[in-house]
């Protein structure tokens, strides 16, 4: 389980998700692609791999020990190529004399017999993240073990939050986790990578908004679709066809790891880009919920001098003078003049 977090500013956070949409995406941390200025190609640049800095703070990056995010630099990393276009220092596959030139994972040779680094898709972790290359993880959203023991297989965590921007939209985020799974989909509600639903009828409730693929049969674009009560936010893959009931969906919502004590939830603060860790079930002034997803401000209630917030319900244990408590209206009115 890594570290729980009580509280974070991401304003530092949200420039890694921009740097990485602006270029390739891949899993590792430190991109050394460039573009050749006379052809537009993307091609490698070594140089990028030299004195590699974080770009978090200091305060960030104690609050994100354990996270892959904050692993150590690489020092003398290659800059290799990932599937596609892209370009990393030290991923999987780079030369190394030791672990200490590899972004995360781990290096197969010593000084006296050069190696490679380790740790990525398919490969095997020993329950132990630290074993997985750049941003990725071979146990669940909780941090507890799978049977596979890859890096990027099923199950693995796929949202970390050094590689997340709060600020940025789902797509944006939904693209760059996507490359921290070897199924190459990371789903977006759970945090965890799974593989798209591509059958006509298909679950999708586990990841409503992005769960739905092309069917495999027809070819037809597939879409979310209500089963029931939307409240229960289930839903199945149905094929598109005009008006759909859709499965509904909320903005930059991505799996937080390990943000807050299970008993805790992680709420936006008001005005900023960071997040505290609140107890809903107890917090009078976010009853219920963070205040940006319908949490209760009790201290609000009009009329109310003693308030409290018991198992997510405000409760009233006091009105102002002349004023008494209607249960049924769940309000302080007026005495009754006998």
């Amino acid at each position: 389980m890594h570290a729980a977090l009580a509280l974070a500013s991401l304003s530092a956070l949200a420039t890694l998700a921009v740097a990485q949409t602006g270029s390739p995406l891949g899993y590792g941390r430190f991109s050394c692609s460039t573009t050749d200025p006379s052809t537009g190609a993307i091609i490698p640049d070594q140089s990028l791999c030299s004195n590699l800095q974080y770009r978090l703070t200091p305060e960030e990056l104690a609050l994100l020990q354990g996270s892959q995010g904050a692993g150590p630099l690489p020092v003398n990393a290659q800059c290799v190529r990932f599937q596609g276009d892209g370009y990393f220092c030290g991923i999987t596959s780079a030369a190394c004399t030791s672990d200490a030139n590899c972004d995360n994972g781990r290096c197969s040779g010593t000084a006296a017999a050069p190696g490679t680094c380790q740790g990525g898709f398919e490969q095997t972790c020993g329950g132990n993240d630290a074993n997985c290359s750049g941003f990725l993880y071979c146990t669940d959203e909780v941090g507890g073990l799978l049977p596979g023991d890859t890096c990027g297989g099923p199950g693995a965590y796929c949202q970390d939050l050094a590689a997340g921007n709060l600020d940025g939209s789902d797509q944006e985020n939904y693209e760059v986790f996507n490359s921290f799974c070897q199924s190459g989909y990371c789903a977006f509600q759970p945090g965890y990578c799974a593989e798209h639903v591509t059958t006509v009828g298909g679950d999708c409730s586990f990841d409503p908004q992005f769960a739905c693929t092309t069917d495999e049969v027809t070819g037809g674009q597939l879409v979310p679709v209500f089963i029931g009560d939307p409240s229960l936010n289930q839903c199945e893959c149905q094929l598109n066809t005009a008006s759909p009931v859709r499965a509904r969906t909320r903005r930059s919502s991505f799996h937080k790891r390990s943000l807050c004590p299970a008993s805790h939830t992680a709420c936006s603060v008001e005005g900023g880009s960071g997040f505290e860790c609140i107890d809903i079930s107890n917090n009078i002034e976010q009853c219920g919920a963070c205040a940006n997803d319908g949490g209760v401000d009790c201290t609000a209630i009009a009329g109310a001098e003693a308030v409290g917030c018991l198992a997510g319900v405000c409760e009233v244990w006091s009105c102002q003078a002349g004023l008494t408590f209607d249960a049924d209206k769940g309000a302080c009115v007026a005495s009754l003049v006998v």
